[in-house]
Protein backbone atom coordinates (compact mmCIF):
# COMPACT_ATOMS: atom_id res chain seq x y z
CA UNK A 1 0.00 0.00 0.00
CA UNK A 2 2.75 2.47 0.91
CA UNK A 3 4.70 1.69 -2.28
CA UNK A 4 1.55 2.08 -4.37
CA UNK A 5 0.79 5.40 -2.67
CA UNK A 6 4.30 6.74 -3.22
CA UNK A 7 4.22 5.48 -6.81
CA UNK A 8 0.85 7.12 -7.46
CA UNK A 9 2.06 10.45 -6.07
CA UNK A 10 5.25 10.37 -8.16
CA UNK A 11 3.39 9.37 -11.33
CA UNK A 12 0.86 12.17 -10.78
CA UNK A 13 3.83 14.58 -10.78
CA UNK A 14 5.21 13.26 -14.08
CA UNK A 15 7.79 10.84 -12.67
CA UNK A 16 8.16 7.34 -14.12
CA UNK A 17 7.79 4.65 -11.45
CA UNK A 18 8.83 1.00 -11.23
CA UNK A 19 7.36 -1.01 -8.34
CA UNK A 20 9.60 -3.96 -7.44
CA UNK A 21 8.79 -6.76 -5.05
CA UNK A 22 9.57 -10.44 -4.59
CA UNK A 23 5.94 -11.51 -5.03
CA UNK A 24 3.79 -10.83 -8.06
CA UNK A 25 0.76 -10.31 -5.78
CA UNK A 26 2.53 -7.48 -3.97
CA UNK A 27 3.36 -5.72 -7.24
CA UNK A 28 -0.21 -6.04 -8.50
CA UNK A 29 -1.47 -4.88 -5.10
CA UNK A 30 0.66 -1.73 -5.36
CA UNK A 31 -0.60 -1.11 -8.89
CA UNK A 32 -4.21 -1.63 -7.76
CA UNK A 33 -3.73 0.80 -4.87
CA UNK A 34 -2.28 3.44 -7.21
CA UNK A 35 -5.17 2.91 -9.63
CA UNK A 36 -7.70 3.29 -6.78
CA UNK A 37 -6.15 6.62 -5.78
CA UNK A 38 -6.41 7.88 -9.37
CA UNK A 39 -10.00 6.61 -9.54
CA UNK A 40 -10.87 8.55 -6.37
CA UNK A 41 -9.33 11.71 -7.85
CA UNK A 42 -11.51 11.27 -10.94
CA UNK A 43 -14.61 10.69 -8.78
CA UNK A 44 -13.87 13.90 -6.88
CA UNK A 45 -13.35 15.74 -10.16
CA UNK A 46 -9.78 16.61 -9.23
CA UNK A 47 -8.51 14.84 -12.33
CA UNK A 48 -9.95 13.89 -15.69
CA UNK A 49 -10.20 10.20 -16.62
CA UNK A 50 -7.70 10.84 -19.41
CA UNK A 51 -5.17 12.44 -17.04
CA UNK A 52 -5.62 9.56 -14.58
CA UNK A 53 -4.96 7.03 -17.35
CA UNK A 54 -1.90 8.98 -18.53
CA UNK A 55 -0.50 9.13 -15.01
CA UNK A 56 -1.18 5.45 -14.39
CA UNK A 57 0.72 4.63 -17.59
CA UNK A 58 3.85 5.98 -15.86
CA UNK A 59 3.74 3.14 -13.31
CA UNK A 60 5.10 -0.32 -14.12
CA UNK A 61 6.30 -3.09 -11.89
CA UNK A 62 7.84 -6.49 -11.65
CA UNK A 63 9.97 -8.94 -9.75
CA UNK A 64 13.18 -8.09 -11.58
CA UNK A 65 15.63 -5.57 -10.09
CA UNK A 66 16.85 -4.73 -13.60
CA UNK A 67 13.83 -2.41 -13.85
CA UNK A 68 15.70 -0.10 -11.45
CA UNK A 69 18.80 0.27 -13.63
CA UNK A 70 18.05 3.81 -14.85
CA UNK A 71 16.54 5.15 -11.63
CA UNK A 72 17.68 8.47 -10.20
CA UNK A 73 16.09 7.61 -6.84
CA UNK A 74 14.91 4.34 -5.29
CA UNK A 75 12.56 4.46 -2.31
CA UNK A 76 12.39 1.29 -0.24
CA UNK A 77 8.99 0.84 1.44
CA UNK A 78 8.89 -2.68 2.85
CA UNK A 79 8.15 -4.28 6.22
CA UNK A 80 9.80 -2.64 9.26
CA UNK A 81 12.36 -5.40 9.92
CA UNK A 82 16.03 -4.42 9.83
CA UNK A 83 17.42 -7.67 8.42
CA UNK A 84 14.85 -7.76 5.62
CA UNK A 85 15.56 -4.13 4.71
CA UNK A 86 19.32 -4.80 4.70
CA UNK A 87 18.85 -7.87 2.49
CA UNK A 88 16.78 -5.87 0.00
CA UNK A 89 19.35 -3.05 -0.07
CA UNK A 90 22.17 -5.56 -0.73
CA UNK A 91 20.08 -7.16 -3.49
CA UNK A 92 19.21 -3.99 -5.38
CA UNK A 93 22.41 -1.94 -5.04
CA UNK A 94 24.36 -3.80 -7.78
CA UNK A 95 21.55 -3.01 -10.24
CA UNK A 96 21.66 0.76 -9.63
CA UNK A 97 23.72 3.50 -11.21
CA UNK A 98 26.52 4.75 -8.92
CA UNK A 99 24.80 8.15 -8.62
CA UNK A 100 21.35 6.75 -7.76
CA UNK A 101 20.14 7.88 -4.32
CA UNK A 102 18.46 5.24 -2.18
CA UNK A 103 15.95 6.23 0.47
CA UNK A 104 14.14 4.16 3.05
CA UNK A 105 10.59 4.95 4.09
CA UNK A 106 11.23 3.61 7.59
CA UNK A 107 9.47 5.25 10.49
CA UNK A 108 11.40 3.63 13.31
CA UNK A 109 14.63 1.92 12.23
CA UNK A 110 18.13 3.40 12.17
CA UNK A 111 19.17 4.78 8.79
CA UNK A 112 22.83 4.48 9.85
CA UNK A 113 22.43 0.78 10.69
CA UNK A 114 20.60 0.09 7.43
CA UNK A 115 23.35 1.82 5.45
CA UNK A 116 25.84 -0.80 6.71
CA UNK A 117 24.41 -3.15 4.07
CA UNK A 118 25.53 -0.87 1.22
CA UNK A 119 28.80 -0.48 -0.65
CA UNK A 120 28.02 3.24 -1.06
CA UNK A 121 26.33 4.30 2.21
CA UNK A 122 26.82 7.97 1.37
CA UNK A 123 23.97 7.78 -1.13
CA UNK A 124 21.48 6.47 1.44
CA UNK A 125 19.03 8.36 3.65
CA UNK A 126 15.52 8.23 5.01
CA UNK A 127 12.44 9.64 3.27
CA UNK A 128 9.53 8.89 5.54
CA UNK A 129 6.10 9.51 4.03
CA UNK A 130 3.14 9.65 6.37
CA UNK A 131 0.06 7.59 5.55
CA UNK A 132 -2.03 8.22 3.53
CA UNK A 133 0.69 9.45 1.19
CA UNK A 134 -1.70 11.34 -1.09
CA UNK A 135 -3.10 13.48 1.74
CA UNK A 136 -0.39 13.98 4.35
CA UNK A 137 1.74 17.04 3.53
CA UNK A 138 4.90 16.26 5.50
CA UNK A 139 7.87 14.09 4.52
CA UNK A 140 10.56 13.40 7.10
CA UNK A 141 14.10 13.37 5.68
CA UNK A 142 16.60 11.46 7.80
CA UNK A 143 20.37 11.71 7.51
CA UNK A 144 22.48 8.70 8.47
CA UNK A 145 25.99 9.10 9.86
CA UNK A 146 27.49 8.60 6.39
CA UNK A 147 24.82 10.30 4.26
CA UNK A 148 26.21 12.83 1.79
CA UNK A 149 24.92 16.36 1.37
CA UNK A 150 24.16 15.48 -2.27
CA UNK A 151 21.84 12.62 -1.22
CA UNK A 152 19.97 14.89 1.21
CA UNK A 153 19.68 17.62 -1.43
CA UNK A 154 18.32 15.10 -3.96
CA UNK A 155 15.66 13.79 -1.58
CA UNK A 156 14.76 17.32 -0.44
CA UNK A 157 14.29 18.36 -4.10
CA UNK A 158 12.20 15.25 -4.75
CA UNK A 159 9.96 16.03 -1.76
CA UNK A 160 9.37 19.54 -3.13
CA UNK A 161 8.69 18.16 -6.62
CA UNK A 162 6.11 15.82 -5.08
CA UNK A 163 4.36 18.77 -3.46
CA UNK A 164 5.40 17.77 0.04
CA UNK A 165 6.85 19.78 2.93
CA UNK A 166 10.23 18.27 3.82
Amino acid sequence: VMGGGIGQLAASRGISVYLKDIRHEAVTGGLRHARSLFDKAVERRRMSPRDAANHMDRITGGLDAHGLANADVVIEAIVEKMEIKKAVLREIEPHLRPDCVIATNTSSLSVTTMAEALERPERFCGMHFFNPVDRMPLVEIIRGDGTSDAAIATIYSLAIALGKVP
